[in-house]
């Protein structure tokens, strides 16, 4: 067990040292390194007009969708989708790939990881049509790309923050020093907000970059560090060493986290394949959630867990699965306020850099508003 369990934990780990890096800045006309091409893809544009912010979640965090009309298939086609690593994280995505719920919509989704650099010049230069990440998309939208962002697979990000048995609560933090992945970016940004949130200033606390989350658990279990950030499935090794857990982020926090975003000529001029895209997504969520047997026993097989792991997994996982889609206001504006090192990106409009306006369509169409 011990073996498949830390073969999930490296896989887990790689998707999170590329989310958690800093985002690079976006790359010139040369592009970076491509991704198989898949299909035609639409040439890039400049940026369309914002699309209108979307409505709240009508059936309230954490309810299932209700079942989708089904819509007459698209003339079949085929489109790639580029995410960092095979991952938890990523498994709004890839549940609904494996279980071929893009297919009854006319789509052939392949998949395929990529840096986030490589992933966003595969984009641009139309190899890779559709990309599933994090914040660094909302960024690359600010920065005027023509990337757009358009459903949220996670209500948060899935971290949790773990203490030494001794820490009873957030006050007894201050002073101390938080391990989190690296100084920079989705670590240390939710780490910030989550004191916040509990009353402690960020600047009253010493955050101790490990570069790796192995090492983020060696630092917590040597008293290196009082506290640290991880993801799954480093929080069921911490639960079974007695650790005490603080605070799971993605339930308290709103922050961008499993972006699925597009070219902005895709979302304008194939509209219809978007839609069938959201839809494929949204009814794996809603298998995700309802069929509880049948996805732990995906998540053995994919990952390479015991039955018990998988289990853990899954109830971790689904804590923070975002039913709807949605993009919460909330979640973008706290990603841009603590854009530290450019203060400019902290007035960006939340229309200038998300387009929900299809995924709205999708409510109305299945019912969901």
């Amino acid at each position: 067990m011990l073996a498949r369990f830390r073969a999930c934990s490296r896989a887990a780990l790689l998707l999170l040292a590329v989310a958690c890096a800093a985002p690079a800045a976006p790359p010139g006309p040369t592009p970076g390194p491509s991704a198989p091409s898949a299909g035609t893809p639409a040439a890039p544009v400049p940026p369309s007009a914002a699309a209108p912010s979307p409505p709240a979640n009508p059936a309230g965090p954490g309810a299932p969708a209700p079942a989708a009309a089904q819509p007459t298939p698209l003339p079949r086609r085929t489109v790639l989708t580029a995410y960092p690593a095979v991952s938890l994280s990523a498994m709004s995505y890839m549940y609904a790939e494996d279980q071929g719920l893009f297919a009854r919509y006319g789509v052939d989704a392949q998949s395929t990881g990529m840096v986030p650099q490589a992933a966003l010049a595969a984009l641009l230069n139309g190899e890779v049509q559709y990309l599933f990440y994090g914040s660094s998309l909302l960024l690359y939208a600010a920065r005027g790309l023509p990337v757009r962002p358009f459903l949220q697979a996670s209500t948060g990000p899935s971290l949790m923050l773990f203490a030494r048995p001794e820490i009873a609560d957030f006050a007894d933090l201050h002073g101390k020093p938080i391990s989190v992945l690296s100084a920079a970016g989705l670590s240390a940004e939710v780490t910030q907000l989550v004191l916040e949130k509990h009353g402690l200033d960020p600047r009253d606390v010493q955050l101790l970059p490990a570069g790796s989350a192995a090492a983020q658990m060696e630092q917590l279990r040597q008293g290196l560090a009082a506290a640290t950030l991880i993801s799954p499935p480093w929080p069921i090794t911490a639960r079974r060493e007695g650790f005490r857990l603080l605070s799971n982020t993605g339930r308290e926090i709103s922050y961008p986290f499993g972006i699925m975003a597009t070219h902005a000529s895709r979302a304008a001029d194939n509209p219809a394949e978007v839609k069938a895209v959201i839809r494929a997504i949204l009814d794996g969520n809603r298998l995700i959630r309802a069929e509880r047997d049948a996805t732990i026993a995906w998540i053995a097989r994919k990952f390479e867990v015991e039955p018990d792991v998988a289990a853990e997994s899954y109830d971790m996982v689904l804590e923070t699965q975002n039913d709807d889609g949605a993009i919460p206001r909330d979640a973008v504006a706290n990603y841009f306020r603590v854009q530290e090192e450019d203060p400019a990106l902290r007035d960006v409009r939340y229309e200038d850099v998300v387009d929900t306006r299809l995924l709205q369509e999708v409510w109305r169409d299945t019912g969901i508003r």
